[in-house]
């Protein structure tokens, strides 16, 4: 009986001998995808969250002067900021303006002021960025103002 199952399995080896092989090829493959997706995966979420600020602009009414309009522009706090920074840009994405907001959380500005650098255009872009010693650490996403 012993001898026949060798004699089987010795047959089973002869029609397929590729079979082991393209096995451990497969079994390779695998492992890479998977560890690549786990790694690439966290790297991301890790980056995501190191360097982003979240922030909001918006242009309102001066309720002291209902004529004059106001923009707003607010962001949350990030660890280790020193300072942060509005930075502005015309349509063309030329840079047409900074405001230092210090430690705050929120800068408020002259509508008209902000807007004379890129008139007539009816859009404005802009960014924050978190600074600790002079250098950029993080920033938020390219946010865009329109005129009504």
């Amino acid at each position: 009986m012993a001898v026949s199952r060798f004699s089987t399995l010795q047959r089973w080896n002869m029609r397929t001998p590729w079979l082991l092989p393209a096995l451990v090829l497969i079994g390779l493959a695998a492992a890479s995808v998977l560890d690549r997706r786990e790694s690439g995966a966290t790297r991301t979420r890790s980056d995501d969250t190191a360097s982003r600020l979240e922030a909001v602009g918006a242009i309102e009414p001066d309720p002291d002067n209902p004529v004059r309009s106001l923009v707003r522009i607010q962001w949350t706090s990030f660890l280790g900021a020193e300072a942060y920074e509005v930075r502005f840009w015309s349509q063309e994405m030329r840079e047409v303006g900074r405001h230092r907001a210090g430690a705050a959380n929120v800068a408020v500005l002259d509508l008209e002021e902000t807007w004379r650098p890129v008139a007539p255009s009816r859009l404005l872009h802009w960014r924050v960025v978190a600074m600790a010693n002079g250098a950029d650490i993080a920033a938020s996403d390219l946010g865009s103002l329109r005129l009504p």
